[in-house]
Parts: C-alpha cells; structure tokens; sequence
C-alpha cells in the first residue's frame, strides 16, 4: 500500500526499504507500483547528488542493490566534494573489503585516520582487515588503539582476547 501512497516521500521511502529485495520477493500485482516507486527513488536521489550528502545517499543506495561500481563511484564523487567525510571513507573501505581489495581499504582507512585520528571505528575496521590478512601483531595494535580511544563494543574486547589466547 506504501508503494501507492499518494504521498511522494512516503512511495520513496517504501521503494528505499524494498529495494534491496529481489523482484521475486515482492506480489506479482506490486511490482509495477514498486518499479514506478523506485524509479522516483533513483530521480530522487540523483537530484541529490550535487551536494556531498547526496551522492552519498546515492552510494549507500547502490551498496544496498548490489551496484558496487556505481556505489565506489559515488563514495569517491563524495570525497572529492567533502574531503571531511569519514563516513564515505568508513563505507568504501567496507565495500573494498567486500570485494577483496583489502589493501585499497587499509588505505583509505589510513586516509581517515589523518582526517579524524580520535575516531576509535577506524583503528577498529584496520584491526579486523589485519586479522583477515593474517596480520595479527598489527591487528593487535590496531585493537589496542581503538581501545585506548574507548571505542564502545563487545566485539573490540571478544577480538582482543582471542589475539591474547
């Protein structure tokens, strides 16, 4: 019904929510209202996309669907716009490790920790990439960073005692 609203937000935000969902799991009968919906999402958002926070909605979008090259665009589009953006730095690392480019995201995380060295998430991310590259003296350092920046997570204490076992 959200999808049909006569509200314009409203439609965006059912087509928003469903996006990430496949044809197929939508009602036959909806998905020409979702279609049309996300259509307007994607008009939306690239109306947007002038303005850093908007090709960054654009991107988070495009994570969320799948659309890995026009999210890392997008990501980019938005540093080049904001250079202040950690959170784009913070998602296309993610995104790089995602794909295995896990180089490409150590380094972008070591470019956001230039932009917010206090920003205990960063240290954090670059400890679980070490630990996936079987780093583990540098993830250790990493976890212990994020720690003494009092990074607020269960999951730093579970990762710091299993490096110690």
């Amino acid at each position: 019904k959200l999808l049909d609203d006569p509200v314009r937000a409203v439609r965006i935000q059912a087509a928003s929510v469903l996006s990430a969902v496949p044809d197929q799991g939508l009602a036959q009968d909806r998905v020409p209202a979702f279609r049309t919906a996300y259509d307007e999402l994607l008009k939306y958002l690239h109306y947007q996309a002038d303005l850093s926070t908007g090709a960054l909605m654009l991107a988070d979008h495009y994570t969320r669907v799948g659309e890995l090259e026009q999210a890392e665009h997008h990501y980019r589009r938005t540093l080049k716009m904001d250079r202040q953006a950690n959170y784009a730095r913070l998602q296309l690392a993610r995104l790089y490790n995602a794909q295995g480019r896990n180089p490409e995201a150590l380094a972008v995380l070591d470019e956001a920790s230039m932009v917010d060295p206090e920003n205990a998430r960063i240290p954090y991310d670059k400890a679980l990439l070490y630990a996936e590259l079987d780093r583990m003296d540098d993830a250790l350092n990493a976890f212990t960073e994020a720690d003494r920046l009092k990074l607020e997570s269960d999951r730093l204490y579970v990762n710091l005692s299993a490096l110690h076992q």
